[in-house]
């Protein structure tokens, strides 16, 4: 299991970004950028997904969430959620904070439209 390391300060992570878009490739191609995500594994758990701002308007998602969460016998609360796309198929990686192992799997589609609290650009810096 891997992250893609990204940089920290805004504007070279900016830039960073900026160069991987020019390079007309997923984020998740770049190979040569990947760590352990372990290691990485606090700004992984602060970049997850607010899973109930996320499911919030779509009834099917949420009782999705319930199901999912029922038979993994915790609360939404007591777990990370990770958006993961692929080439034919999205979803949400369900992971356990501390072990830091993936322990389930919701299958909803994931579209990072929904994701975003649509804050001000001054709060998001």
């Amino acid at each position: 299991r891997v992250v893609v390391v990204m940089p920290t300060d805004p504007i070279e992570n900016a830039d960073y970004i900026l160069s991987k878009m020019r390079d007309d490739k997923p984020l998740y191609l770049a190979y040569q950028d990947y760590g352990p995500m372990k290691d990485h594994w606090d700004a992984v758990v602060d970049d997850s997904l607010d899973i109930h701002y996320y499911v919030r308007k779509n009834e099917s998602w949420q009782a999705a969430l319930q199901a999912e969460t029922a038979k993994l016998g915790k609360t939404a609360q007591d777990l990370v959620f990770l958006p993961i796309e692929g080439r034919y198929k999205s979803g949400i990686l369900i992971a356990d904070p501390k072990s830091t192992e993936f322990i389930g799997f919701l299958d909803i589609p994931y579209d990072s439209f929904f994701a975003r609290k649509h804050r001000l650009l001054k709060d998001r810096l």
